[in-house]
């Protein structure tokens, strides 16, 4: 591929926006930073979790966003996913990038990957494979493959949890060693990763370590392939003296295994932060879980003192309210919290959302209340520590979980 001043690159995504971590935390971010160097970037969604966004279109920073129109027929079937992998295949395609870059070796977005992969002739995929800079050059676009967490044999392919029948593991395992094999280059989010498609049969010089949250630096010009955009050492750029870890599953691990692991990284990086799963539990979702049941429960306390009735809670000015800012990303106070936990000054992540934050005032008229009314509200004693206090994240859960246990209706 010669060196331009702009390619033109599209991020084939696996799923939508609003539901899922992938397209929002790994590749937006990238997009936006490709764009602020001075690149044509699109990104293509089949948002069969978030149907709503079905057919629109919108430019984020930069970013052209392409949501596929889903298909009527057979929606959720095997063959409808197989359709709607072929239609992101060919709305790519019709944009005529220069680089694609696939995100997800399985579903809807490995199948357009290998779809690329294939239609570049006999020629293209034996050189690719052998890393062969000058294969198909200026003919077809570049494949990059891009993968965040293993979900083949042993990962999250073999989780109860996923409900997938014995043929989708077969084909969804087939996929992800297809997609770690067959591309130019790799992307991964760690050396675990790496390792693995270097066993599968990458050449280890194509498959570089780009950990979620990576700023690349504003140059006119970054080659997606060139070893020192990144590398199996690279890190992430910014500098804010934080460290952040987002640990989101935990298929096939332990809880203790990942409190010995977490242990000794907190040994070495005293000031590392745990995001998301900051409480160690099987999953995110538990951690979730438990801060809305006793975050639900502190809400009574001061509004019951202050007056309310208690099933007031219980409706969706209370409970559906704390549920949708806990769980959904377009929530502009859990926006907040996520950057935080990343290691942003408040200021800074206000910055990057760029829109009022109500949370902020919230939390100290929320202490005040507790306090002039003598009522127990440790979580939101906590997130106003990190507010106003410079307590970090990891210090305000570390407070909230050295707590001693309680009854779970005690009142205090």
């Amino acid at each position: 591929m010669s060196r331009r001043t702009s390619l033109r690159i599209a991020l084939v995504a696996p799923f939508g926006l609003r539901a899922k971590g992938t397209a929002q935390a790994r590749a937006l971010p990238l997009g936006r930073a490709l764009a602020r160097c001075g690149h044509q970037v699109a990104l293509f969604l089949p948002p069969y979790d978030s149907p709503q966004d079905a057919g629109r279109r919108w430019t984020d920073q930069g970013v052209e966003v392409v949501n596929l129109a889903l298909p009527a027929a057979g929606r959720g079937g095997a063959a409808w996913h197989l359709w709607l992998g072929w239609r992101l295949f060919l709305a790519a395609r019709r944009w005529q990038p220069d680089v694609v870059h696939v995100f997800k070796p399985k579903g809807p977005s490995g199948l357009a990957g290998m779809l690329f992969w294939v239609t570049r002739g006999r020629a293209g995929a034996g050189a690719g494979k052998r890393g062969d800079a000058g294969a198909q050059r200026g003919v077809c676009p570049r494949v990059i493959m891009d993968s965040d967490d293993w979900e083949g044999p042993g990962g999250w392919n073999d989780d109860p949890r996923t409900g997938y029948t014995a043929a989708q593991r077969r084909f969804f395992a087939w996929q992800e060693r297809y997609g770690l094999t067959h591309a130019d280059g790799w992307t991964v989010t760690s050396r675990c990763l790496r390792d693995r498609a270097v066993s599968f049969g990458a050449d280890p010089e194509r498959v570089y370590v780009l950990h979620n949250g990576i700023a690349l630096p504003a140059r006119s010009h970054v080659d997606p392939l060139a070893a020192q955009s990144s590398g199996p050492d690279a890190q992430p750029a910014g500098g804010r003296g934080a460290s952040g870890i987002l640990y989101t599953r935990f298929a096939g691990v332990q809880p203790a295994e990942v409190a010995e692991v977490w242990r000794r990284v907190r040994a070495v990086k005293p000031d590392a932060t745990l995001a998301d799963a900051l409480g160690l539990a099987r999953s995110e979702a538990d951690t979730r879980a438990a801060l809305i049941a006793r975050g639900l429960a502190e809400l009574i306390r001061l509004g019951t003192v202050l007056g309310a009735r208690r099933e007031t809670f219980m409706g969706l000015a209370g409970l559906g309210d704390l549920v949708l800012t806990c769980t959904d990303d377009q929530s502009r106070n859990r926006r907040l919290g996520l950057a935080l936990a990343r290691g942003y000054t408040v200021d800074q992540a206000l910055a990057e959302i760029g829109q009022e934050v109500e949370g902020i005032v919230t939390a100290r008229a929320v202490r005040k209340l507790a306090t002039r009314y003598g009522v127990s509200m440790p979580i939101a004693e906590q997130v106003h520590a990190v507010l106003y206090e410079g307590c970090t994240p990891f210090e305000a859960t570390r407070q909230l979980l050295e707590r001693a246990r309680k009854a779970e209706l005690d009142e205090s």
